[in-house]
Parts: structure tokens; C-alpha cells; sequence
């Protein structure tokens, strides 16, 4: 199915549709020192910075992370830019996430959507997006409503395409995510404020 692009206008996604940033809670996204003991030091610095400084480091790498996106199969994103962070004031049913602007290629897309079209397909979409006690889900979760919905624009659009990159994506993420820590800590917490503290 060929679609025309209505617009060339990005849109905004975010990390939990797809998903390659972990958030914070329980994560190796930490900052750490140790001493000449090679023992840890108790550190202090302010959260929102520490996010700042993770943006910095997924914005830097924007050209990797969208060629690396492209080889393991999503070549349907492209100009990607990283614009802001979003943290939960509880992590009881969300983590931290990061917003970013894309354009789609939406015949690429459907184009995509035909080639991963299979049982193994099929059953990830009814395993993690239909409806039960305690969930109701804002996600297509057989092919033709990913189709409509891409199709149409409607309220489901974004969540179509992050169920098609959760599909593909969902033994691989951890490089992206990996790597992108790795250049984060590399360069000193990308000016990360923080301080030792010291004990009495």
C-alpha cells in the first residue's frame, strides 16, 4: 500500500514508544567517582541536571543513533533531533523518557509493516497492546489497525509506529542505549554539575 505524504512537518516521539533510552530508576545511568582507595564517593547533583546532560549526550549522537536505527530496519525516521526530557513523579508505571522530533516516511513504513508481516508479528501485537483486566491499551494491536491508523492520521498514529519499532527493536534497543552511555561517560557527564561530598 503506497501512501503520499500529507506533510513534511515533524512530529514528536518519545523513548517510550521507542525504546531506546531506560530512564533513570534502576539504570547504569549513574554518575560516579571513586577515590584513591578505588573505593565509590557519595556524589550530589540535581536530577533535572543530570537529565540535561543525558539529552545532551542522545543529541550529540543523533546522527549514529539514526544510522544505526536504519541498519537494524527502521529506515522510515529520519531528522531526528532530541528536544526535551520527561520524568514521572513516581515510578510506579512509568520511567523517564526523552522527546524527540522525526519526520516518516510513511510509504516506508507500510512498506515495513508488509515485510515484518507474520505470525510472530501478529502475536506480539495481541500479546502487548490488547485489553485486559487492569489495561486498556491506546495501541493498535492487529496489522489493519496499524494500517488504518497510519493511514488515516488518527489519535493511534504515533503509537502504530512505536509498536513497529518495539517489534524490531526488541532484541536490539540496548546498543543504542549502550552506546550512547558510553559517550556520556566518556566526556565527563557531558558538564554535568556535581559535587563530592565530603565526610565529616
Amino acid at each position: 500500500m503506497e501512501l503520499k505524504i500529507l506533510t513534511t512537518n515533524p512530529i514528536e516521539l518519545n523513548t517510550n514508544l521507542i525504546p531506546i533510552f531506560g530512564g533513570n530508576y534502576n539504570t547504569e545511568w549513574e554518575v560516579y567517582e571513586i577515590d584513591d582507595d578505588n573505593q565509590e564517593l557519595d556524589l550530589d547533583y540535581k536530577f533535572e541536571d543530570l537529565m540535561k546532560s543525558i539529552l545532551k549526550a542522545y543529541q550529540d549522537q543523533s546522527y549514529l543513533i539514526e544510522a544505526e536505527l536504519k541498519d537494524l530496519g527502521i529506515d522510515f525516521l529520519s531528522k531526528i533531533k532530541f528536544i526535551s526530557t520527561y520524568s514521572p513523579r513516581e515510578y510506579n508505571f512509568e520511567t523517564d523518557s526523552i522527546n524527540f522530533e522525526c519526520e516518516v516516511d510513511e510509504n516506508k513504513l507500510l512498506r515495513k509493516i508488509g515485510e515484518i508481516d507474520n505470525e510472530e508479528f501478529r502475536k506480539f501485537l495481541d500479546d502487548n497492546f490488547s485489553d485486559r483486566d487492569g489495561f486498556m491499551s491506546f495501541t493498535p494491536n492487529t496489522i489493519d489497525k496499524l494500517v488504518k491508523a497510519i493511514a488515516d492520521g488518527n489519535g493511534q498514529y504515533n503509537q502504530a509506529i512505536g509498536a513497529v519499532c518495539q517489534y524490531i527493536l526488541r532484541n536490539d534497543y540496548g546498543n543504542i542505549e549502550q552506546e550512547v552511555r558510553e559517550y556520556w561517560n566518556s566526556n565527563g557527564y557531558l558538564g554535568l554539575d556535581y559535587k563530592i561530598i565530603k565526610e565529616d
